[in-house]
C-alpha cells in the first residue's frame, strides 16, 4: 500500500541520514603487529572496522557501513607476513551486529557478538569457517547488554557483558554463570546489583598487582569489564 510505502522510504532516510550523520564525528582504524612488522587493516569505503577478534589465522572484526547504520561480521586470513586475504561475510542479522567474541570449547568455534538492539545475548557454532554460523543458544533475553565475553574458571562458565538499564544513561558491569557455555540457565551473580561501572583494568591493576591473570582472548579490547576477574562467588 501507499501507506507501507511511505512507511519504508522515510525508515530508509532516516536509517541513511543517522549513518552518514556518523561519518564525520565516528571512525577507528585496526592495525596488525606481529615480530615488529606492523600494517593496518584498511576498512572498504563508507565503512569502518572495529573489535578486532583472532582465531587462529583468522581476523574477525565488525565492519559498520555507515549507509546502512549497522554492522556486520567479517573475516580476513592473515598470513605470516602479516598479508590480508580476501574479505569474507561472516555473520549478518537484520540488526547491528558488532564485537564477535570467537573462542573454541573444545573442537566446536564459539561465537558471542553483540546483539543488544534486538536485546539477547546469543551463542552461535561455526559449521564451517568463517562464513557459516548457526544460533545454538540464546544465554540471555530482554536485555541491552554488550561487548559480552564467556570464560571458563573453577569449572564453570562465566558471562561478562556491559548492561544499560532502562532509563539509565551508563552502562554497568553484570555476571552470570552457568554449568558450560551451552547451558540454557544462567544464574545471575549477586554483583549485578552494584551497578558497577567507571574502573578501568589499569586502575585495578594499580591497586591490586597480580590480581588479573592473564586471558587467552583479545584483552586489551574488552576495557574496564576485567573487573570481573576480582569478584568471586
Amino acid at each position: 500500500t501507499i501507506d507501507q510505502a511511505l512507511w519504508r522510504a522515510k525508515e530508509l532516510w532516516a536509517t541513511r541520514a543517522m549513518g552518514l550523520s556518523r561519518w564525520p564525528k565516528e571512525h577507528f582504524t585496526v592495525h596488525l603487529e606481529a615480530r615488529g612488522a606492523r600494517r593496518e587493516v584498511r576498512s572498504p569505503r563508507g565503512s569502518y572496522y572495529a573489535d578486532p577478534f583472532l582465531l587462529g589465522d583468522w581476523l574477525f572484526l565488525e565492519e559498520f557501513r555507515y549507509a546502512l547504520c549497522r554492522g556486520r561480521i567479517v573475516a580476513r586470513r592473515v598470513g605470516d607476513d602479516l598479508s590480508l586475504g580476501p574479505v569474507m561475510p561472516a555473520l549478518e542479522l537484520s540488526v547491528h551486529c558488532s564485537f564477535p567474541f570467537v573462542f573454541r570449547e573444545g573442537a566446536t568455534v564459539c561465537m558471542v557478538p553483540e546483539t543488544s538492539h534486538r536485546r539477547t545475548v546469543d551463542l552461535f557454532v561455526c559449521e564451517a569457517l568463517p562464513s557459516r554460523w548457526r544460533l545454538a543458544r540464546r544465554l540471555l533475553a530482554d536485555i541491552d547488554a554488550a561487548d559480552s565475553i564467556l570464560l571458563q574458571d573453577g569449572g564453570r562458565a562465566w558471562l561478562l557483558t556491559s548492561v544499560l538499564a532502562d532509563g539509565k544513561s551508563q552502562r554497568h558491569l553484570e555476571i552470570y554463570h552457568a554449568e558450560s557455555v551451552f547451558s540454557v540457565e544462567w544464574k545471575p551473580h549477586p554483583v549485578n546489583r552494584r551497578r558497577l561501572y567507571g574502573t578501568s583494568a589499569a586502575d585495578l591493576a594499580d591497586r591490586h598487582p597480580g590480581a588479573l591473570r592473564h586471558l587467552d582472548v583479545s584483552i586489551w579490547s574488552l576495557g574496564p569489564w576485567l573487573l570481573a576477574v576480582l569478584v568471586h562467588p
